[in-house]
């Protein structure tokens, strides 16, 4: 008779690598998780419509040759030419 032991399955927790495994499941799911929430507030976002209430806030911009604009600058030239036509 041989002195040979009956071989004993491999409990998951005790194979190399495991958590490993376990622990980039659970970083997929949250970066799925992550992902589904951006996309949910970017769609309630956009059902929002845009904002009737008023006009744009003044901005400045600078163009590609150096000159700076601002919006109320626009909005005067445009009501210093519309008053020409009338």
């Amino acid at each position: 008779m041989s002195d040979v032991k009956e071989a004993q399955p491999i409990e998951e927790e005790t194979q190399p690598g495991s958590g490993r495994r376990r622990g980039g499941l659970v970083l997929s799911f949250a970066v799925i998780l992550a992902l589904l929430g951006l996309l949910a507030w970017g769609l309630k976002k956009a059902q929002a419509g845009p904002l009737d209430n008023g006009l744009a806030p003044d901005f400045t911009i600078t163009g590609f040759d150096g000159r700076t604009v601002t919006l109320n600058q626009l909005r005067q030239n445009l009501m210093r030419r519309a008053k020409h036509l009338l």
